[in-house]
């Protein structure tokens, strides 16, 4: 069966209806994988909040406290992170809490 615009629904069987739906659903995205170990930038403080899942107020913090020094590039007003420093403070901060648990 030839299938037009004018053809309508109710004569169309079940495959066919399966096959026009499927011709068109958009298809399937690989899924986006995340590589912290490159140095791609994080913007801002809202930025780095939305990665690590928590409230500005804690970022801005602990960039007071002075542990993310080494990932902070100032341009003028903006303050971009590098991800790849942010992520070794997480790794040194988890394996001092590993330390302390065992030792």
């Amino acid at each position: 069966m030839v299938i037009t615009e004018q053809t309508r629904v109710i004569d169309l069987t079940v495959g066919d209806l399966i096959s026009l739906m499927n011709n068109m659903m958009p298809k399937k995205q690989e899924p986006i994988v995340n590589n912290y170990c490159d140095d791609e930038f994080i913007h801002g403080y809202a930025g780095l909040a939305r990665f690590l899942k928590c409230s500005q107020k804690t970022i801005w913090e602990h960039k007071k406290d002075g542990k993310y020094d080494n990932a902070i590039i100032r341009n003028g007003k903006k303050i971009i992170f590098k991800r790849s420093e942010v992520v070794k403070v997480l790794e040194s901060k988890s394996a001092k809490i590993t330390q302390r648990t065992q030792g």
